[in-house]
């Protein structure tokens, strides 16, 4: 019998290693619960994002006479909420099914680039009401002839270009592909073969700009803030200056604990990709983890019109008004009618 040569036996390791490897990132039937947990999650931000982000929509542009800055980025960034929820749907039935993407390869890289924009424009436009918080709070005057509303809506537009920018890695790697993991199609980021940096830089990417570097700006605005509010001349102006400051920061607040557990997993995954956490049952968990730390991310989608509405007593009343005037209008109309007739 003929010996086998080195060559054979670094590739029969290799192949042992791999399959090794393929056979961690399988979730075993210990956690099947997240096939069946996530999706109804998914279907519940669904329902409640959509009615939530439509009303603080139809609400700030159509009820609200006084159109402010914080009313023009708290539209966007419900817009962007209600453009990503819709595809919730489409990912319920993806991780119901085990990730197996059956709604073709156009709607896997819309569906992606959707919850990357969304992540990008939701922190952009967060950074954007607290750098306005700052101006408002700590040069009033100053500030005043810069703060317009025209000046929001081209600062927002900013942020969407910059979203794109961020999201446009996403909708060239996303792609559907037969996965040898799972032996049928996947909708997931596909880099090129031997190279880690287009991976390495699409993932950091995520957790620096698309969350360190903006946290930590709202943070040093915040600080100011706070440095300011403390001072003795502005003692007066304090209450109301509260009002809008903590609604912004309960949105700042709210999108730091839903989208943290994603980003610390986002992290982890990429250090399995590059080989530095190998161990078996901590890839497991890890992959087990990730479905329902991108699904605490999602929630976030439909926190932020709940915060809104609660957080502001002057948008309910005058919501609550506009609807009671529309019903009023609607039924003289009918009455109206009804007599004439």
């Amino acid at each position: 019998m003929t010996p086998n040569s080195p060559f054979q036996n670094i590739s029969s390791n290799l192949s042992t290693i791999r399959s090794h490897r393929v056979s961690c990132l399988v979730l075993t039937d210990d956690f099947a619960f997240v096939f069946l947990l996530v999706p109804i999650f998914h279907i519940i931000i669904f329902i409640v994002g959509v009615i939530g982000n439509t009303i603080i929509i139809l609400g700030l542009t159509c009820c609200i006479q006084n159109k402010t800055v914080a009313n023009v980025y708290i539209v966007n960034l419900a817009i962007a909420d209600l453009f990503f929820v819709a595809t919730l749907p489409l990912w319920a039935v993806n991780v119901a099914e085990k990730y197996k993407w059956t709604f073709g390869s156009f709607m896997c890289k819309v569906c992606a680039s959707m919850s990357s924009l969304n992540m990008y424009a939701s922190i952009f436009l967060l950074t954007c009401l607290s750098i306005d918080r700052f101006h408002a709070i700590v040069h009033p005057v100053k500030s005043l002839s810069r703060r317009t509303p025209t000046r929001a809506k081209i600062s927002a537009a900013i942020v969407w270009l910059s979203a794109v920018a961020a999201t446009s890695p996403t909708m060239y790697f996303r792609q559907t592909y037969k996965s040898e993991l799972r032996h049928y199609t996947v909708c997931s980021m596909k880099y090129p073969q031997n190279s880690i940096f287009w991976m390495t830089f699409v993932e950091l990417m995520k957790n620096i700009v698309g969350f360190l570097i903006p946290f930590i700006l709202q943070g040093i605005c915040y600080i100011l803030i706070y440095k300011k509010m403390l001072s003795p001349k502005n003692k007066g102006k304090r209450e109301k200056s509260d009002k809008v400051l903590k609604i912004v920061m309960a949105m700042a607040f709210a999108f730091v604990i839903c989208w943290l557990p994603f980003h610390i997993a986002n992290l982890l995954n990429l250090l399995i990709r590059l080989n530095i956490i190998t161990t078996c049952a901590t890839v497991r968990i890890i992959k087990a983890i990730t479905p329902i730390t991108i699904c605490i991310a999602f929630s976030n989608s439909c926190v932020n019109p709940i915060l809104y509405y609660f957080a502001s007593k002057r948008f309910r009343n005058q919501f609550v008004n506009a609807l009671r005037r529309s019903y009023n209008n609607s039924y003289i109309s009918n009455t109206s009618t009804k007599t004439l007739e």
